[in-house]
């Protein structure tokens, strides 16, 4: 299974809901028939959050105590990383006495007459416990993703939806750049079109180049997120000791040499991995001389 081909076929609607799920560490249910394709696709998503501490139920811990520890650890440790948890479809059965809440867990389930109870049980437990959890279904290398729950606001998709989507455009420039490479090269020469064919066929660069890109995206937006987090991190501090402090968006872009997304999608990332709720820190206005000190910071 190719995770780059499987995302390329969905609708990019259900891509972009994937990537964000993965990245706000929402409750994630993937199910399908087949055990090993659950587990492989379960794998090919992990391998987007490098940033991530993944965790596997029934493998790196078993009892509630370590998986308390755990939490514990990432809430009290700022720089530690933030765990993401993998319930494998034969640890299902186990892992639904483990927790009643699965904040930034993947749970993979089998789809059989066999496991039916046991995914009704962590299907009420997603539901219940949660505003909302995103479902993945898979079928002969097909995903449909989509947002189940009781409560919650339409999602904003444009980081994901760009992301996505240079992907696919860096992508095709560079395959377009490697076939007039080639092109030049046989232009005196005699050549089949079986040869010719194959040398023209770069579906496995174009793979791996989506997927680099996707990765390389990613952890980019990662980086800009935790610069952003640094520097209003400190000024929260500042507030502590009784000064009043606000930062204006145009500073925030200048300080973390980052352009791609929102500073409101930077700022939902932070809150969705440490917490922390930094948007009364924005000033729409222009800022003072004080916080655009903090323009050079990393410059």
């Amino acid at each position: 299974m190719n995770i780059i081909e499987i995302l390329s076929s969905s609708n990019i609607e259900e891509v972009s809901l994937i990537f964000q799920s993965l990245l706000n560490r929402t409750p994630i249910l993937i199910i399908g028939s087949d055990e090993f394709i659950v587990e492989e696709l379960i794998n090919s998503l992990t391998s987007f959050m490098p940033f991530r501490n993944i965790v596997i139920f029934f493998d790196d811990f078993i009892h509630n105590d370590d998986y308390q520890a755990l939490i514990e650890n990432e809430e009290v440790d700022i720089e530690t990383e933030r765990n993401l948890f993998i319930s494998f479809p034969n640890s299902v059965n186990k892992v639904i006495n483990l927790t009643e809440i699965f904040f930034s867990w993947i749970v993979g389930c089998t789809d059989n007459e066999i496991n039916r109870k046991v995914n009704e049980i962590i299907w009420n437990k997603f539901y219940i416990n949660h505003d909302f959890f995103l479902k993945i279904d898979i079928t002969d290398n097909k995903i449909k993703a989509e947002v189940i729950g009781r409560k919650f606001h339409p999602l904003d998709l444009t980081f994901e939806r760009w992301l996505f989507q240079n992907a696919i455009n860096r992508t095709e420039i560079s395959i377009e750049k490697m076939k007039r490479v080639i092109a030049k090269s046989y232009k005196k020469s005699k050549i089949s079109e079986a040869d010719l064919e194959e040398l023209m066929d770069f579906s496995f660069e174009e793979l791996e180049l989506k997927e680099n890109i996707l990765k390389k995206e990613i952890i980019n937006f990662f980086q800009a997120c935790k610069r952003t987090f640094s520097v209003l991190n400190r000024l929260k501090n500042i507030e502590s000791f009784g000064f009043s402090t606000k930062i204006s968006t145009r500073t925030i872009y200048s300080t973390i040499a980052y352009k791609f997304s929102s500073i409101g999608r930077i700022l939902e990332f932070i809150e969705k991995n440490w917490k922390i709720n930094f948007f009364t820190l924005l000033d729409a206005k222009k800022t003072s001389n004080f916080t655009d000190t903090f323009e050079s910071l990393w410059g």
